[in-house]
């Protein structure tokens, strides 16, 4: 930017008084959901934003000048190279992979493209350094384990997310029997339950594998409300 404005330009002097920088309500909130989740156990990952052409899906974005044919489209969910993530950790030797990512997505709407910011995870395998407790013996994580480890993240912002029953048609990656949509203010927000049992032979995953997917704005809107953990402090008047 500063080249092609032209360095010449700027002033040789600096700003006047200089203040210091500081985080709004909504960066300050995001912040204290990264925190939370690694609180949780879960590791934050970054993954790629291209990804190959999924022929299913119509919504994708194609790039004009890729350079491979594997970072051909913009990603249109995060779940995707997640459970890659997760497949890779488990065939190195891993006994667990729990990670999370807050990144956007691209779709098509029309002429237009949207962009969405989402936080999803995966939790896979039991995480504990040691095994004596069991005998050496493997424990599987349960449904209500995994969703109590997303809701204590979700906890310090204050918010009330409920469940409902998921749909089938929604999504292919979840189990339909043992998934739910999520609900903020009476809005959906996202999905989480146990991924699906072909999809988890595919990617060589445990069966008590399970996924979340939640858009960002909504969460970040509402966690900054006056009434929420944003406390608004207003000047005493005597009368």
């Amino acid at each position: 930017i500063s080249r092609l404005y032209g360095y010449d330009n700027f002033e040789d002097n600096l700003p006047s008084p200089l203040a210091p920088g500081k985080l709004n309500q909504i960066q300050k909130a995001e912040r204290k959901l990264r925190v939370s989740l690694c609180n949780a156990g879960l590791q934050e990952v970054t993954t790629f934003t291209l990804v190959p052409d999924e022929q299913k899906n119509m919504n994708m974005i194609a790039i004009k000048n890729p350079l491979l044919k594997e970072t051909s489209h913009l990603r249109t969910t995060l779940l995707t190279e997640l459970i890659k993530v997760g497949q890779r950790n488990i065939n190195s030797g891993k006994k667990s992979c729990w990670i999370y990512e807050i990144g956007h997505i691209f779709e098509k709407q029309k002429e237009n493209i949207l962009q969405k910011q989402l936080l999803s995870g995966i939790i896979s395998g039991e995480k504990r350094l040691e095994s004596w407790t069991t005998s050496g013996k493997p424990t599987r994580i349960s449904y209500y384990q995994a969703r109590g480890i997303l809701a204590s993240s979700l906890m310090s912002l204050n918010l009330s997310i409920t469940d409902q029953p998921y749909n089938q048609s929604q999504s292919e990656l979840l189990h339909v029997g043992k998934s739910s949509n999520l609900i903020l203010e009476g809005k959906k927000i996202g999905i989480f339950g146990q991924i699906h049992p072909s999809i988890a032979e595919e990617h060589n995953l445990p069966n008590e594998t399970y996924i979340f997917e939640l858009e960002l704005t909504p969460i970040l809107s509402s966690a900054t409300r006056k009434n929420k953990w944003n406390i608004i402090f207003k000047e005493y008047i005597s009368t």
